[in-house]
């Protein structure tokens, strides 16, 4: 009896000792969850400074205007955004309004300091990297000219793969506002974080390596065969721009996607995924999505095979960091 007796005891005692541990759990995964937000939160608004900022170091080294025409409803939008996201809001559904918010107004400014600096740094006027990117294609055993003259000579193209291709940018903004409507605050923030670090990486690399594309390389047959466009519609800003001419103006209508490598069409379509990683269904479908798109990166954006496969290396990098700050926390 007394054995039992000291047994129910010791249970007794280790009992209230680990009703506060199990709750000090639950507690950290919450703060945890928080921390991880305020850290990508905190990170992706200094990558957006820091973008502005080698935005306008380029602005002034570089023989550029800048006309600030259709800015304007532009600064209003990004005002409204963020608002949303810096008031305090105490009802749940507002505070996942907020996220959303601030989630727009900061991918977006990022984009268009992106779009500045890309566009910018064809100024410098480096040499051209398409001779050596074609070289990496076929070392890699990937002839991407010959691969899509091979495949149109089988079919016509897919309409799907345009439209997949053509509505990235959509599906991404889509899927960042609905997973933090959803409440998925730690996910939505880290691509978020995902999205600025990677722009401003695939930026900077796309100064050192200027590239016209694999529509260099298409035949005319070819390119009759695809879309209106295809491969080239980037040509008219990326020449603008790389001439050394003076009538090249910084206007917000002429960003149009001026990187070759790396692709950041890549990045966006594996930041989707990342999105949707943890709902099967949303998965497959975002999956079947990014299979079209991706298909469309070598006829329709003219990129070349190993600029997928820079892409891919930028996102895993900055994905991997998010991880390690999600595990530190």
């Amino acid at each position: 009896m007394m054995g039992r007796e000291a047994m129910l005891g010791d249970a007794a005692a280790v009992e209230p000792a680990m009703k506060p541990r199990l709750g000090f759990r639950q507690r950290t995964s919450s703060d945890a969850e928080s921390a991880a937000v305020g850290l990508y939160r905190r990170f992706s608004l200094m990558i957006v400074v820091a973008a502005l900022l080698v935005a306008v170091l380029l602005f002034l080294v570089t023989d550029v205007a800048f006309d600030p025409a259709g800015m304007g409803m532009a600064m209003l939008l990004l005002a409204v955004t963020t608002a949303g996201t810096l008031c305090r809001w105490t009802n749940p559904w507002l505070r996942r309004v907020g996220d959303a918010c601030g989630m727009m107004g900061l991918t977006w400014t990022m984009a268009l300091a992106g779009g500045f600096i890309s566009l910018l740094g064809l100024r410098l006027r480096l040499p051209l990297a398409d001779d050596a990117l074609l070289r990496a294609d076929r070392w890699l055993g990937v002839d991407g000219p010959q691969w899509i003259a091979a495949f149109l000579t089988r079919a016509d193209w897919p309409a799907m793969v345009t439209m997949s291709y053509n509505h990235t940018v959509p599906v991404l903004t889509l899927s960042l506002a609905a997973q933090a409507l959803a409440g998925c605050r730690a996910e939505a923030w880290r691509a978020a974080f995902c999205f600025a670090a990677s722009l401003l990486t695939v930026c900077l690399v796309s100064i050192l390596t200027p590239a016209r594309g694999l529509g260099m390389w298409l035949t005319d047959a070819t390119l009759a065969q695809l879309p209106g466009g295809a491969a080239r519609y980037f040509w008219p800003s990326f020449d603008r721009f790389y001439s050394g001419g003076g009538d090249a103006v910084l206007t917000l209508a002429a960003i149009d996607g001026v990187v070759s490598f790396p692709s950041f069409h890549t990045v966006m379509g594996l930041i989707t995924l990342g999105l949707w990683r943890h709902s099967p269904i949303g998965f497959g479908l975002a999956l079947a999505w990014f299979v079209q798109m991706m298909a469309g990166t070598m006829p329709l954006g003219g990129h070349y095979f190993v600029d997928l496969l820079g892409g891919l290396g930028v996102w895993a990098l900055w994905f991997a960091v998010s991880r390690r700050v999600e595990r530190q926390h």
